[in-house]
């Protein structure tokens, strides 16, 4: 009993080395350690910055239901893609240890694409949350949001899409992503 209490002390004291100070990944992003990012009461450990290339942005349309052109992070383009900015835009992030195929997603997609002619951009982090706490997939979510906001950025400035006109959806996990992606990008359609 005394060992687990112990060892219970220990774990919650890593956390709060960081409380105060900002982990950087690059100059100009960086990610408060202050509460609620680590408490105590909350203790979230640093995020990654190594994982922040590994997301796909996966987008389908009509005419690719089935078979998503790939964007990813670290390249971010959609030229050769089946887009088109001036479609309405849906963006949707999964939940934590989801992939992109995972069967509450799937059903989704397939539903705005029945329902409306759009672009569907499905956020796929799942190599950042697999295999990974949920504490630290809780930390991660922001460098996810960051690069979720590139991408939208680059739909609006380099494609003339409308901010207006894109509407996040998140499950879960998924749904922290989605609002923090709001938070870097005002000014969005919706986001459920």
């Amino acid at each position: 009993h005394d060992r687990f209490i112990g060892s219970l002390i220990g774990f919650m004291r890593q956390f709060d080395r960081f409380t105060g100070e900002d982990v950087c990944c690059t100059t100009n992003e960086c990610y408060s350690m202050d509460p609620p990012w680590n408490s105590t009461t909350r203790p979230v450990p640093a995020p990654r910055c190594r994982v922040r290339m590994n997301i796909l942005f996966r987008i389908y349309t009509r005419s690719n239901p089935d078979y998503p052109f790939n964007a990813t992070a670290r390249n971010i383009s959609v030229v050769g893609s089946p887009y088109d900015p001036k479609k309405p835009t849906i963006i949707i992030f999964h939940g934590w240890m989801n992939t992109s195929n995972f069967e509450s997603v799937k059903p989704l997609i397939e539903a705005y694409l029945a329902c409306a002619d759009v672009n569907v951009v499905m956020v796929d982090y799942s190599s950042i949350t697999a295999n990974t706490s949920y504490a630290q997939a809780v930390s991660d979510i922001r460098l996810v949001a960051r690069q979720a906001s590139r991408f939208v950025r680059y739909l609006t400035d380099e494609l003339g899409a409308s901010p207006g006109n894109i509407h996040l959806v998140g499950t879960s996990l998924g749904a922290h992503a989605a609002s923090y992606v709001g938070k870097y990008f005002p000014g969005l359609g919706k986001i459920t």
